[in-house]
């Protein structure tokens, strides 16, 4: 008899895009996390850039330590820097599909715990794509 070989559930959320922010900047985004079992990879990146192209603020996690995904919608994040401070930064991403914009929700905390920066809303362009599927 051969043994059935037990399905993983592989969780993907992956994104690019922008949401309109205060005075007539736009925060910018790319990321990309996958998570099998207890791994996660990933990482994140967004800036809020001025009307004229300009960063005024630099948000990056080039690790992602954690994440948790349900069906539409998954949340991520790990040490990251903060205009080249460290901090720790949480993600929590959207897929609307096409019944409901997708958005985002960025929070950065200094090591006392405090929020020094925080973005979020629904995206002026591009895509956020959550995604499950069984691998054997």
């Amino acid at each position: 008899m051969c043994a059935a070989a037990l399905a993983v559930v592989v969780h993907i959320a992956h994104g690019r895009g922008g949401i309109r922010m205060a005075n007539h900047t736009v925060g910018v985004f790319d990321f990309e996390v996958r998570k099998v079992e207890d791994h996660v990879r990933g990482y994140f990146k967004f800036q809020q850039m001025t009307a004229w192209g300009r960063p005024l603020v630099r948000v990056g996690v080039p690790e992602v330590r954690g994440a948790a995904f349900a069906e539409h919608a998954a949340e991520f994040g790990g040490p990251g820097y903060l205009n080249g401070h460290l901090v720790s930064v949480h993600v929590r991403v959207f897929d609307g599909g096409t019944a409901h914009p997708d958005a985002i929700n960025l929070v950065c905390r200094n090591r006392a715990g405090e929020v020094v920066y925080q973005a979020h809303g629904e995206l002026a362009f591009g895509d956020i794509i959550v995604a499950h599927r069984e691998e054997p």
